[in-house]
C-alpha cells in the first residue's frame, strides 16, 4: 500500500508534544523539495524512522535539532539528522549492517518493507553516518517517479 509522501510527511512529523516529551528545547528544520510531495511511497514508512532520531538520537542536552531534508535527484533522497549522539566507526558500522538483516527491529524493519514494495529492478539504500555538526544522519534514497510493485 502507498501514498503521497505528502500524506507521510504529515503524519510522520513531530508534533509539539514530542519537544516536551524529549525535554529541553527542540528546533526543527526542513528543507522538502516540493516536488517530492506528490511521489508515492510505502505506508507509514517515514514515522518508525523519525521516531528513532528522537528514541536513540538525543540525550541529556537542553538543544536538541532535527533536520528533514526531502531532495529530488535522480532518486528521492531523504535524510533525517539529528544533533545528539555521534556514534564512533565501529557503531556506525554495526547499525548499517544490522538494518541490512532481518532482526525485527525498526530499521531492519522498514528495511525489508521498501525492498517488498519496490521489487529488484530499484536500488534502495539506507544508510546511519556522522553529521558533521556532531550526532547522526540517516539518509534514504528511493526511486523517483518509478512504478511500484504493487502496479502504482
Amino acid at each position: 500500500m502507498t501514498e503521497p509522501l505528502t500524506t507521510e510527511y504529515k503524519v510522520s512529523w513531530p508534533q509539539p508534544l514530542r519537544s516536551i516529551r524529549s525535554g529541553g528545547e527542540l528546533h526543527v528544520e526542513t528543507e522538502v523539495d516540493p516536488r517530492a510531495l506528490e511521489q508515492q511511497v510505502p505506508f507509514n514508512f517515514l514515522q518508525p524512522i523519525v521516531e528513532n532520531a528522537f528514541t536513540h538520537g538525543f540525550h541529556e542536552s537542553p538543544e536538541k535539532t532535527l533536520r528533514i531534508e526531502v531532495k529530488v535527484r535522480n532518486a528521492l533522497v531523504i535524510r533525517i539528522t539529528n544533533s545528539g549522539v555521534t556514534l564512533t566507526a565501529r557503531e556506525y558500522y554495526a547499525v548499517n549492517q544490522a538494518m541490512r538483516s532481518s532482526t525485527a527491529h525498526g530499521l531492519s524493519m522498514i528495511n525489508h518493507k521498501l525492498r517488498v514494495v519496490y521489487d529488484d529492478r530499484y536500488d534502495i539504500c539506507m544508510s546511519l553516518a556522522a553529521w558533521d555538526k556532531g550526532g547522526s544522519t540517516f539518509t534514504l534514497t528511493l526511486p523517483y517517479d518509478g512504478v511500484l510493485s504493487d502496479g502504482r
